[in-house]
This record gives C-alpha cells, sequence and structure tokens, in this order.
C-alpha cells in the first residue's frame, strides 16, 4: 500500500498513479465503475439545487444575508475541515481524469497540504473516534459534541491549510464539490471572511444530509457510509487505487476481484 506521508519515493507513487489511472474504468468492473461515477454526479447535480435553495431561504426566514458566491476573494471556508463520503471522493476522481489540467493541478497543490498533513491527518482520525464514540449514546456526551462540532474544526483551520482544488480563489471542482461544502454558509458581512479579521465569520450549515447516508456502490454495498477528509480521501484512490478501496468494510475482496480480470491484469507500466 502507497501511504502519503513524509518520507515516501514520490518516483513510486508517481508510477502508482498512472497505474491506477490506467485500471480505473476497463474491464466489467471498470465500466461499472464509471456507470456508476456518471450517475453519481447527475444524482448529486440534482441534490445540489433544492438543498441550496432550502438553506438559501433558512437565512433569509433568519433576517441574515450571505456574501458566499464562487471566486470569493478570500475563499476562508476552503480553508475548512471538509469531509465527503467515499462516493463523492471516486466521482471527484473520475472528474479529475476527465481533466487533466485540474488533476494536475490538485497533484501540485497536494504537495504543499502535504506539509501539514501529519497534523491533519490526527485531527481525521480523532474526529472519527468521536464520531463512533457518539454513535453509542442516546444522548452523546456536550463534552464530546462539542469537540467535534467546533473544537476540532477549529484545530483543522489554525493549520492554515487551504483545499488543494483552490486556484485563484477558484474551486477546481465546483461541479463535483462535496455536500459539505454545498451546505456551508457564511451569514456575517464579507469583511470577516478575511483570514487577518480579528472574528470569525458566523456560519450557517446544514448537519443533515441524508444523500450522504447512501451506501451503495458500483461493487457492493457497503457495511457502513465510509467518510474521509476530502483531500485525503481522493489522493488515496488516485495513489493506491483498489489497494485503498479493499481497506473499507463491505467491499474488502474488490481489489482481488479486480485484478482476475484480464482486461486489468495485462496493463503495464
Amino acid at each position: 500500500m502507497i501511504l502519503c506521508g513524509w518520507g515516501v519515493n514520490m518516483e513510486i507513487i508517481d508510477k502508482s498513479i498512472e497505474l491506477n489511472r490506467k485500471m480505473a474504468y476497463v474491464g466489467k468492473l471498470g465500466k461499472s465503475r464509471e456507470s456508476f461515477c456518471l450517475e453519481y454526479i447527475k444524482k448529486k447535480q440534482t441534490y445540489i439545487e433544492p438543498l441550496t435553495l432550502q438553506l438559501l431561504k433558512q437565512i433569509e426566514k433568519e433576517g441574515k444575508t450571505t456574501p458566499c458566491k464562487q471566486g470569493c476573494i478570500y475563499s476562508t471556508c476552503c480553508h475548512e475541515y471538509v469531509d465527503a463520503n467515499l462516493q463523492e471522493c471516486e466521482a471527484i476522481v473520475y472528474y479529475l481524469y476527465q481533466n487533466e489540467n485540474i488533476l494536475s493541478a490538485f497533484l501540485k497543490n497536494y504537495e504543499i497540504w502535504r506539509q501539514k498533513e501529519k497534523e491533519a491527518v490526527e485531527l481525521y482520525k480523532e474526529t472519527e473516534i468521536l464520531r463512533l464514540e457518539i454513535r453509542a449514546f442516546n444522548k452523546p456526551p456536550i463534552q464530546k459534541m462539542e469537540r467535534l462540532e467546533h473544537g476540532l474544526p477549529e484545530q483543522y483551520f489554525n493549520l492554515n491549510m487551504p483545499c488543494p482544488f483552490l486556484d485563484n480563489n477558484q474551486c477546481l471542482i465546483h461541479d463535483v464539490r462535496p455536500l459539505t461544502c454545498v451546505a456551508y454558509y457564511s451569514v456575517s458581512p464579507l469583511e470577516l471572511c478575511d483570514p487577518l479579521s480579528a472574528k470569525r465569520p458566523r456560519i450557517k450549515q446544514s448537519h443533515e444530509i441524508p444523500f450522504l447516508s447512501d451506501r451503495t456502490f458500483y461493487y457492493a454495498k457497503l457495511d457502513f457510509p465510509s467518510f474521509s477528509l476530502m483531500p485525503l480521501g481522493v489522493y488515496r484512490i488516485i495513489s493506491e487505487g483498489y489497494s485503498y478501496l479493499s481497506k473499507i468494510r463491505g467491499i474488502g475482496n474488490i481489489k482481488f476481484d479486480a485484478m482476475q480480470q484480464p482486461e486489468i491484469a495485462a496493463i503495464k507500466i
């Protein structure tokens, strides 16, 4: 398994990225994977519009407005902790494979993101542990909820890690961006979004997005909804391919089955 951390031989990773891209959509499994991504992107884009309208109506009902728009001059929200489910990460990877310039920009920006990756991954691990602990309670402890909803996101924001998909204040994957991003709006004056502002903007965010709980997948139904820190999840699919996917509960045989297909077995670099 290729790990995306310190001390990794980049030549090996580059070859792995090339190999996983060649294997992604060939053979019967690959065709199912491609069809799934296309359908998922279509369903998600259909879901985005009503979700956006719902949030904007709630903001208006509360007597507030939002300065948020694509190409914001500060892009402060693009420094926030963003998670995505496995399906979203797969769809983003598909989008990258169809847009060579965006894929190249992401891989270049990821090298910058990697500089603080260790701290980010530690926060991600704590987030996952807290989620599991909270699920075990009918009434989760306030301290744990506070840590999950405020403490951890604040720590991540303070790492000052711009999203690897941010380029000149533009989201490179706006058409397939995570629903976490779609459901996130500032309800403060634009100047509070300035990183140099002494105050943080107030945020209106939807935490209930049933679409994200979907467990359907092109190989088999997932045992549980699978989430990851979005840039990390996308990068691991690109760099590790089926090896990474086989670590996810419910689809553990995916690498074995993929390697049995003659179209994939014939691929060489």
